[in-house]
């Protein structure tokens, strides 16, 4: 449980996020919160001390909503932050 303590910020960025197509997922938190991360891992401002927590997110997320398909939740991730950024850069 000790991801959740670090994740917390990324947390918190992840459910501002916008269109990430998780509402009613049983996974939807776990998905935010691995977008929030690989969006973090992706500009390079991922702090060290939540590369464990992100990892985590990272495997349980495959596991539990990708049947362990790590290309699936690839090609699921890099929609889902291509959406984000088109309507990043609507507003």
């Amino acid at each position: 449980m000790a991801h959740a303590t670090i994740l917390l910020p990324l947390v918190v960025l992840a459910t501002s996020l916008p269109g990430t197509g998780v509402t009613g997922d049983p996974y939807a938190e776990l998905k935010r919160t691995y977008l929030a991360c690989e969006s973090s891992a992706l500009s390079e401002h991922m702090p060290s001390s939540d590369v464990a927590g992100c990892s985590q997110a990272y495997e349980d997320l495959k596991a539990g909503a990708f049947d362990g398909d790590w290309t699936k939740l690839r090609d699921w991730s890099t929609q889902e932050l291509e959406i984000q950024r088109a309507l990043t850069d609507n507003e």
